[in-house]
Order: structure tokens, then C-alpha cells, then sequence
């Protein structure tokens, strides 16, 4: 019985091991898997997670700031940094990558660009206090702040003018001197000013901003130092205003050469600066075609590109453009000859300028189709605050690149509104609130296509390449991004600027963006719209 009992363990634990062989030989799971439970399952490689923001610090959609007309925090009708700060949720929502201040510092004018004090803030936006809480704050979202520099010229009533103009021996060569004898007083008369004694003075912009010396070792130093001070206190960089003057013509004396000349003391600023702070951006305001501020990125990150607005206004409205690739490849090509790091720095309109709605005759349409061909370019594009709402405004009083009327308060629906001074064109435009609840308005086409492009790697990081069929209507173009296998990405910006449909046919990829709503896109590009489509990547 004890010999029987044995057998039948033995045949059972037989035929079991028999079975789990079988099991075994019949799951068989491929190299690239693995067996879990009776299941092949792919094996997934971890894939590295990369910081490309931390990568490409100087990358990012910029926003230009007026602060006294944007956010008020305390009542006071004026603009400050508290209110920046209240709102800053807002344009993280927006979009948002970094942003630049217009003139913070102490100034007796609204808008600031004749600074008193640059190592202080206008007592009008708050405290020193409150402006580095909101540039922490800031950085918590992700957000950069940049600040407006006056590297061209202080106040007439600045103190180093005051001890200049009475022979202080500290402040000696800190702004330029001439008589009416000198050459350089008939060959640019309007650039000079009468001090007093038979002297004149160097204001590009009139007498109130007399313009600094920077052929003078001292000012340069100066400006290097003022520059790393606020690079201190947590700015991310500078826009450096009116950087073309610095040795304006007929400013230097002979032989100097304006432009090379500039060029050379600008570099002196960028590379002090970046020897303690790699990761700083500057862009400079060169207001000349491309020919000239092309030039300037030798010596800054970005020249704000003057030209972009007329390329894109021309093409929308003819209704097209078959230019406009190509020349769009060949300014990139341009830059890189002088820097190949260079980042374009395309903008629609700014303070000194009428107001895109207002040029445009209020075409929503038009607008959005802009910000779209704006956003899509390779570089940090720049938005003046309000463009993303369609604020009117145009030059209607005052010195024609100081007018208030086109920097007016945001139209923000609540305590936040700014009421500095009162705004004639934007009552029937549509404010904030309104906007964001309707998905149709320009606000969320500009939420809509800075979101796009702030989670793509090739919108924001890479480069340009033409698309075989671009046309006069149907613009075309590649922004391609390599930096592994895994890390790469190639999408088609495709922009119909005609005014009837274009029958593109199925797409061949991922659509990221389509401006009458991805779910609509039926193979048609409707008029003005753009479409963006995530292709297979290709080296």
C-alpha cells in the first residue's frame, strides 16, 4: 500500500513538471519583452529626462511690459510690481516664457526713459522689496524678467549730469562737450545743445537726455556695474534701449565709424557681464533695417528684428507671399554668419508705434493669423501687452515716440485696472474676462498657440527649413529639433494667408494646432489659418 501511495506521488509531481515545461515552451516572449505572468509584455528603456529650458535659458515668448499701465495693486491709478506679481498666474495661463520690464528705474517723466538713478526703482512701482519678491515669484512659475536698460542717455536733471556740467574732475568725459568750431556740430547739427559759455552738449533725443560718453573707459565700466547689480537682485537680462546711438554719427570724433565702433563697446558690456553670469540675455533695440541690426548680434543675444512686422503685414494683406519662406531662411542664414548662437528677436509693434488693431482696422481675423506666423518663427517672439487682446491705439499727442496713447491701461475687468490716464480708442474692446469666456477671441488664439509652441521642442528650440511645396498662399515651412533619438522632433507650419480654403488633404502625422479647432480640420485649411503638423522626424 506504502509502494502504491509513493507511485501515485511520483507520477502526479511528473506529470505537473511536465505540464510547467509545456507552459513554458509554448509562452515564448520576444528579445525586446517579458514574460509577466502568461503575458509578453515590451520592455520600455527608461528614457532620460532632460531640462532643455535649463539648456537653452535665453530661449522663450517674451512679453513687453509698460509697468505703470499694466496691474495696480494699491489703488493709486498707476501701474506697480505688486500688481505684476497679482497677475502673473494670468500669464503663465497666457503663455508666458519671460518678460520685459519698460523703464523701472526713478524717472521725472511717465515713461522713464530718462533715468534719474539707475541703481533704484521709481518709487511710483513699488518698492526694492516688492520688486525682488516679483522676481521670485516669477521664477517659481518659470517666468524671466528682463529690464529696460538706458545704455544711451540719462535725465538732463540725472546728479552725474549736474556734477558734469559743473566741472566735477569725477564726472569729467561722462557725457560729450564741443564747441560750434568743431567739425562734428555742422555735420550733425540737431544732435547737439546749447550748455552755456559757447558749449554744447550730445542728445540724441533732445536736451532732457543728454547722451553718455562711451568713449570714456569710466562710463563703460559704469554701465558693466549697474548691469550686474541688477543682475544680482535676480533679473534674467537687459533690453538695452537706443543701443545704435552710443556713438551716434557725428557724435565721435574722426576717424571713428559709428556702427563698428558700437559694436566693439557693446561686446565689452556683453562679455563683463557674461564672465559672472553666462546664462544672461540681451537683446538691444537697433531700429534700422536688417542690413544694420543684423550687424549688432556680434556683440548681444538679439537685435529686436524691425523688420518682421512689414514682412508679415505685406503677406496678409496682399493675400500672399511667395517670398516669404525664403526670405524668413535667409535673415536666419544672415545671423548666424555674424553668431551662429545669434536668436532672432521678432516682434509685431511696440510702445514707440501705432497699435496693430489700429493699423489693421480692428480685423480679428487678421490679428490672429499675425500672432500665429509671429509664434511659429524661430527665435523669442515678442508681444506688446494688449496685442493679445486687440487694444487700439495711435499717436495723438506729445513727441512722437513718447506718446501715452499707445501705451494705455490693460484692460483688465477688475481692481487691477489701471486709470493713469484715460484711453479714447479701447471702450468698445473686448477686456479680459470677456475674452477668456469666449473661445473664439483673440486672447485664447494667443493662449492657444503660445501653449503649442511652449510644449514643443521644435516650435521653441529648433531651427527652419523650407517645405518643398511652400507656394504664394499656402506658406510652408519645417521647425525641426535634434538632440537624441529620444529627444527630437520635427513639425510643419503650414499658413494659408488667401481668404478662401485650401484643400491640403489628410494629414500625414500629428496635428498640434489648428486655428479653427483641431477637431474641425475636415482636409481644408480654412482662409487666414494656420495649421501645425508633428511629422515623423528625419535627419
Amino acid at each position: 500500500m506504502k509502494k502504491l501511495f509513493v507511485g501515485f506521488l511520483v507520477l502526479i509531481t511528473a506529470v505537473t513538471l511536465s505540464g510547467c515545461k509545456e507552459e513554458e515552451e509554448r509562452i515564448k516572449c520576444k528579445d525586446t519583452e517579458e514574460l509577466v505572468g502568461e503575458v509578453c509584455v515590451l520592455i520600455v528603456p527608461d528614457i532620460e529626462v532632460i531640462d532643455f529650458d535649463s539648456m537653452y535659458p535665453e530661449l522663450g515668448a517674451y512679453y513687453q511690459m509698460f509697468v505703470r499701465s499694466f496691474s495696480d495693486s494699491d489703488g493709486d491709478g498707476v501701474g506697480d510690481f505688486n500688481g505684476i506679481t497679482a497677475k502673473l498666474d494670468y500669464l503663465e495661463e497666457l503663455g508666458i516664457e519671460g518678460i520685459w520690464l519698460m523703464p523701472i528705474h526713478p524717472s521725472p517723466t511717465y515713461h522713464g526713459y530718462d533715468v534719474l538713478d539707475y541703481y533704484d526703482v521709481n518709487p511710483e512701482y513699488g518698492t526694492m522689496e516688492d520688486f525682488e519678491n516679483l522676481l521670485l515669484e516669477a521664477e517659481e512659475r518659470g517666468i524671466k524678467i528682463i529690464i529696460d536698460l538706458l545704455v544711451n542717455h540719462t535725465s538732463s536733471q540725472h546728479p552725474w549730469f549736474d556734477a558734469w556740467r559743473n566741472d566735477d574732475p569725477e564726472y569729467e568725459d561722462y557725457y560729450r562737450k564741443i564747441t560750434s568750431n568743431d567739425d562734428r556740430f555742422t555735420i550733425n547739427r540737431g544732435l547737439w545743445h546749447m550748455l552755456g559759455g559757447g558749449d554744447y552738449y550730445a542728445g540724441s533725443f533732445g536736451g532732457g537726455m543728454p547722451d553718455l560718453n562711451w568713449g570714456n573707459p569710466l562710463v563703460r565700466q559704469e554701465m558693466v556695474d549697474i548691469a550686474l547689480f541688477w543682475m544680482d537682485k535676480g533679473v534674467d537680462g537687459f533690453r538695452l534701449d537706443a543701443a545704435i546711438h552710443l556713438e551716434d554719427y557725428g557724435e565721435a570724433e574722426a576717424p571713428t565709424i559709428p556702427i563698428e565702433s558700437t559694436i566693439n563697446k557693446l561686446a565689452f558690456f556683453e562679455f563683463n557681464i557674461e564672465q559672472s553670469y553666462p546664462d544672461v540675455y540681451i537683446v538691444g533695440e537697433i531700429w534700422s533695417g536688417f542690413n544694420v541690426f543684423s550687424k549688432f548680434v556680434q556683440s548681444m543675444d538679439s537685435a529686436l528684428n524691425f523688420d518682421t512686422s512689414a514682412d508679415i503685414l505685406y503677406t496678409i494683406n496682399r493675400g500672399g507671399n511667395g517670398d516669404y519662406v525664403e526670405d524668413m531662411l535667409d535673415m536666419l542664414e544672415a545671423l548666424e554668419v555674424y553668431d551662429f548662437e545669434a536668436i532672432d528677436a521678432p516682434f509685431l509693434f511696440n510702445h514707440d508705434q501705432d497699435r496693430f488693431a489700429s493699423i489693421q482696422d480692428g480685423n480679428i481675423e487678421e490679428m490672429k493669423l499675425a500672432a500665429e506666423m509671429l509664434i511659429t518663427k524661430q527665435g523669442n517672439p515678442f508681444i506688446y501687452y494688449g496685442e493679445e487682446l486687440g487694444m487700439f491705439g495711435i499717436k495723438t499727442n506729445g513727441p512722437n515716440i513718447w506718446d501715452e496713447t499707445r501705451r494705455q491701461p490693460y484692460l483688465f475687468n477688475d481692481s487691477f485696472k489701471t486709470s493713469w490716464m484715460v484711453d479714447p480708442y479701447n471702450d468698445e474692446t473686448e477686456n479680459v474676462d470677456e475674452q477668456l469666456a469666449d473661445p473664439n477671441s483673440l486672447l485664447n488664439t494667443y493662449i492657444d498657440i503660445l501653449n503649442v509652441r511652449k510644449d514643443s521642442l521644435a516650435l521653441k528650440f529648433g531651427d527652419t527649413e523650407a517645405w518643398e511645396i511652400s507656394s504664394n498662399v499656402l506658406l510652408g515651412y519645417y521647425r525641426n529639433f535634434f538632440y537624441d533619438t529620444d529627444h527630437n522632433q520635427k513639425v510643419l507650419v503650414l499658413h494659408n494667408v488667401g481668404d478662401t480654403g485650401f484643400a491640403y488633404g489628410d494629414v500625414e502625422g500629428e496635428i498640434l494646432y489648428y486655428s479653427n479647432d483641431i477637431e474641425s480640420y475636415n482636409g481644408i485649411i480654412d482662409g487666414q489659418s494656420t495649421l501645425i503638423i508633428e511629422v515623423p522626424y528625419e535627419e
